[in-house]
């Protein structure tokens, strides 16, 4: 994917006409998965998309770097080092088994948890914090300079890339007190905007995520039936 566009006067119908023409160009090289991002705010070209078949799939969106203002519950949130890895297994596996359940279908291979955050953590500018109650890890948020979106490139930006509660303590507030301790390290640290993407299928991420972050982009998608090439 590298970009589109069109001028305001007749733009539904430009969009339909550029799709009908790659559309075949595309099925006839057999890609049956078409996919493009629009601006949230850009309703008349949602609509087009979605009167071409197109569903929603993937959220960008971004926020101010400001305190969460909610309630602290009370556990403890720690900024994790090298050393504190091997406590993250658990709730990462958990984490990575999450995403092919429904509806979200999603087949996220199976990793060794703690060789793969170790490499993340190792990286430079990634930091990642931990939610306890009392010694038990109930949680974990990270982030990172990088992220899906292009504008989320801007250098006083950076994206939280993964994050995860134990279902039996959601609703309690932990999510915020993690996004909170990270917008406090933002603060100090001289970033004012924070960015995520999420899958809009995922009902509990995106109702948290909606919470707190404004959307300005959304990924779309249609699959074609395969039978088609017959």
């Amino acid at each position: 994917m590298f970009g589109h566009g069109a001028v305001k006067e007749n733009h539904k119908e430009i969009y339909q006409q550029l799709y009908r023409k790659v559309a075949k160009i595309w099925v006839d090289r057999e890609i049956m998965q078409h996919a493009i991002t629009l601006y949230a705010q850009d309703k008349l070209t949602l609509e087009t998309w979605f009167w071409l078949g197109f569903g929603m799939r993937c959220v960008d969106g971004i926020r101010e770097v400001t305190p969460t203002n909610d309630e602290k519950p009370e556990i403890t949130i720690k900024k994790a080092k090298i050393s504190d890895v091997e406590s993250l297994e658990i709730i990462d596996q958990k984490h990575n088994k999450y995403y092919r359940s429904s509806p979200l279908f999603m087949p996220v291979e199976e990793e060794n948890s703690v060789d793969h955050l170790t490499r993340w953590l190792n990286e430079e500018n990634h930091h990642l914090w931990i939610a306890y109650n009392g010694d038990q890890v109930i949680g974990y948020m990270r982030i990172e300079p990088t992220g899906e979106s292009y504008i989320v490139e801007y250098k006083d930006v950076m994206n939280v890339t993964g994050a995860y509660v134990d279902p039996t303590h959601r609703g309690k507030g932990i999510g915020a007190c993690l996004l909170d301790s990270i917008q406090s390290w933002l603060l100090s640290n001289n970033y004012s905007l924070c960015g995520v993407d999420y899958e809009s299928f995922n009902i509990s991420g995106s109702r948290f995520w909606g919470k707190y972050f404004t959307a300005y982009t959304y990924s779309l998608v249609r699959r074609i039936d395969e039978r088609i090439l017959d």
